[in-house]
């Protein structure tokens, strides 16, 4: 795993300060690559590289060039199945130099092209050179394990593995106040678009080319997941299958030259995945988890439970109520508000794992593609509810539209996705209109039409719609964004075997009831979530293990913020001459309020002290607030 950094010039060739800006940009993602780094200049393409060698120590140096110097490429991520496109490519007469998949990526695209993305599978997102065609690539993997962001500037095109370097470098940029709108809703900013106005992200599944001639820069979308439930199979048959590409999934994952583990916390995902690679492997896996004081959020019995099942060289630490101290570090890392308090037991895990290995997979995504959110749960209870009818009525009633392809009207679309909404969000737009100060309440939106959309899939069931609003979004933009920025800080690779693309493609035709599964329970509809996964998940562990109730990897950050954390969240929420050039301090006051009189603020509160945290780091961004600043222009691309 790797940072990268680059520059394209289109109006003349590259000078010394173009290099230099990239070294500039290189410096501050030393973190993603304390191996080495590397700087390239050519055809008006400047590449760098910070270098986290995981295989191939001796020969996967970069930026690389291909052996016929045809192009080079700067390259983040790992395709795992580099060795059979090794192969082909070999065959069609392509020579290579080292054992890299690198190698094996760049001479890809020089053979396909933009084709080449859909050859590869693994998380991946890269600059790479076409010299003979004059054409630049950047690419990102289809549900964006890894970032790519850049900016269009008076010297060209920019790029970067993370944001801070763009804004350091190149910037500063300007706040976009429907970046801001969109943090406040949802916790994350959405690509295509960043905090900063003149800054993108390329979203996932995206390729972007760069004409080198004419300067004409072009963004397309080169693969999309499809929802169609395959009935064929019987359930003992579709288990058969999931357990036989997990574990075909988690093997290929292995492939490293250095020491690597795994992140363990006790729940299915990462249970599962410690369970493979414990049957796969012949020493013990090294799994790390983290835990807290409070008996009630701590995950760590089970995760020991586990680790003793699979007889792990087991490492765990208790996280202490100091996250006031790490945010200024997160600010700088995430380059933007990112209010997902989840983030810091996850830098914590990473610092852990760092000590002992190079390398861990990780459990995320197996909530996304099985159904694993109480969000699912919620959407469907509503939904009876509001049929009106007897618990059996609604249950045959709401089993067609809810997990069958057929009667699923708009308005119970409409509906569903409202409701999910209410699940995922932090401020109502509403309560933005209050929180915000006057001078900025036009900015907030009631509807996110292109969010909406996602959920447009004909003939689909209303949890596949679901499952698909939550890849396309939440997936990618805050549960990837933070182990990405998590773990890169603490110079560590984390892999995802349960989002390996292929498998994601077979969880979407798998029936809806193998993920979700409607029961009754003391005669009360009730529902087992992940149901296939928790199938494979039992004939490892125990009930105790496999059956508890979901708890997910936040933080105890509310009773914290009643106790040792007050004064310090008072001193940066209440007194904060930064935070008020945007929110109302009234209503900053009055949510604390409530919040020390029981009624549970913590994700609002939280959202803010991050703000505040990165306004802290990024003064210039808001200079122009309330100067009049505006949401940022939509990009050239077409």
């Amino acid at each position: 795993m790797c940072g990268i950094f680059g520059l394209a010039r289109v109006d003349g060739p590259l000078t010394a300060a173009d290099t230099q800006r990239v070294r500039q940009g290189l410096r501050l993602l030393e973190h993603r690559g304390p191996d080495g780094e590397g700087v390239a200049a050519r055809d008006g393409v400047c590449l760098g590289h910070r270098r986290l060698s995981i295989i191939d120590l001796a020969g996967g140096a970069q930026p690389m060039a291909s052996r016929d110097q045809a192009g080079s490429i700067a390259y983040n991520g790992e395709v795992y199945n580099f060795h059979a496109l090794r192969d082909e490519l070999e065959r069609a007469g392509r020579r290579f130099s080292t054992r890299s998949d690198t190698e094996v990526v760049l001479n890809a695209v020089l053979a396909w092209g933009p084709d080449a993305l859909s050859r590869l599978r693994g998380m991946f997102a890269f600059a790479a050179v076409d010299s003979e065609r004059r054409i630049l690539l950047l690419a990102r993997d289809r549900l964006g394990i890894k970032p790519l962001y850049y900016a269009r500037t008076a010297e060209g095109l920019l790029w970067s593995s993370e944001l801070e370097p763009l804004y350091r470098a190149a910037g500063p940029f300007d706040l976009d106040l429907e970046a801001l709108d969109d943090y406040l809703q949802w916790q994350y900013v959405p690509a295509p678009r960043t905090i900063y106005r003149g800054i993108r992200c390329l979203p996932p599944a995206h390729h972007l080319t760069l004409d080198l001639q004419s300067g004409a820069v072009v963004e397309r979308r080169y693969w999309d997941l499809r929802f169609r439930e395959d009935r064929a199979l019987t359930a003992e048959e579709w288990g058969a299958r999931l357990d036989a590409k997990i574990r075909e999934a988690v093997q290929g994952q292995l492939v490293s030259d250095v020491p690597f583990g795994a992140f363990l916390s006790g729940g299915i995902d990462s249970s599962l995945v410690v369970g493979y690679m414990a049957e796969i492997m012949d020493r013990p896996v090294q799994t790390f988890s983290i835990g807290f004081h409070e008996s009630d959020a701590s995950e760590l019995p089970y995760a020991g439970a586990v680790a003793r099942a699979n007889r792990t060289d087991h490492h765990s630490e208790i996280v202490e109520p100091d996250s006031l101290g790490l945010l200024p570090r997160l600010a700088l890392h995430y380059g933007q508000p990112f209010a997902d308090s989840s983030a810091i037991p996850t830098y914590y895990v990473a610092r852990m794992a760092r000590r002992h290995v190079k390398m861990v997979l990780s459990g995320d995504g197996g909530d996304e593609g099985f159904a694993g959110y109480h969000s699912y749960e919620t959407v469907h209870r509503r939904l009876q509810a509001a049929a009106g009818r007897g618990v059996r009525g609604r249950i045959r009633a709401l089993a067609a539209r809810f997990y069958r392809r057929a009667c699923v009207r708009e308005e119970t679309v409409e509906r569903a996705y409202g409701l999910h909404c209410l699940t995922a969000k932090h401020f109502g737009p509403e309560e933005r209109r209050q929180l915000l100060v006057p001078a900025l309440r036009g900015i907030v939106r009631d509807r996110h039409p292109e969010r909406r959309a996602l959920m447009d899939l004909a003939g689909a069931p209303i949890i596949s719609r679901l499952q698909h609003l939550d890849l396309m979004t939440y997936l990618p933009f805050d549960v990837l964004t933070k182990v990405d920025i998590a773990s890169m800080a603490n110079s560590l690779e984390v892999r995802v075997p349960l989002l390996d693309h292929e498998l994601v493609e077979l969880a979407a035709t798998m029936p809806c009831e193998l993920k979700l599964r409607p029961l009754l329970r003391d005669g009360q509809p009730a529902y087992e979530q992940k149901h296939a996964l928790r199938q494979l998940a039992r004939r490892r562990y125990p009930a105790d293990v496999v059956d508890r109730p979901k708890m997910g990897f936040g933080l105890p950050i509310g009773q914290w913020m009643r106790g040792a954390l007050r004064s310090g969240v008072e001193a940066r929420l209440l007194r904060s001459t930064r935070l008020s050039l945007l929110v109302e301090r009234s209503q900053v006051a009055a949510l604390w309020e409530r919040h020390l009189a029981g009624q549970d603020s913590t994700p609002l509160l939280w959202n803010l002290l991050v703000l505040d945290a990165w306004m802290e780091s990024h003064p210039e961004a808001c200079n122009r607030v309330g100067a009049g600043a505006r949401p940022a222009a939509r990009a050239g691309v077409t």
